[in-house]
């Protein structure tokens, strides 16, 4: 019996190896192995409850499309503060699609150059396929009332947030 000395896999076979891992991984549906910025709920974030009243009386189907990097500082504070508000607000109405992003601002099903999106995070708010607005990087005032100024414009109502 002769033992034979298994040579070591080179470097670029370990590399290819692991390529042909991580496509498999993406064709099965699974993006990320770690936890989506989309999972987080801060739950130490208390929206002003005139805006969330607002959005918990949202009627008409509003799809909000929200593309971020979980690399991002803004997206790290402000998609876990968004999925509180939708958390809170318990509305149907409000259908949150979600994509992330490289830092190169690259998904893999082009949303970034569908929806023409510079900044991260981006919330984009439609309605009947139609743009009613947009909020980006971060909110003027709160996520919230800058979410609710978007949709007052589309409706009949008003809305007049807190400034300070």
């Amino acid at each position: 019996m002769t033992l034979r000395r298994e040579q070591p896999i080179s470097k670029h076979l370990q590399r290819t190896f692991l390529l042909i891992l991580a496509g498999l991984w993406l064709l099965t549906g699974n993006v990320s192995a770690t936890e989506k910025l989309t999972d987080r709920i801060d739950l130490s974030y208390q929206p002003e409850a005139p805006a969330l009243s607002f959005l918990q009386h949202v009627d008409q189907p509003t799809v909000i499309v929200l593309l971020y990097g979980a690399w991002c500082k803004d997206s790290q504070r402000e998609v876990p503060r968004f999925m509180r508000i939708l958390e809170l607000a318990k509305n149907p109405n409000l259908e949150l699609i979600e994509y992330e992003v490289d830092r190169e601002k690259i998904d893999t099903l082009g949303k970034v150059v569908e929806y023409d999106v510079k900044f991260v995070p981006t919330f984009i708010i439609l309605r009947d396929d139609h743009e009613l607005g947009r909020i980006i990087e971060h909110p003027k005032i709160s996520l919230e009332v800058d979410l609710v100024e978007v949709l007052s414009k589309a409706s009949s109502f008003s809305f007049s947030g807190k400034t300070d």
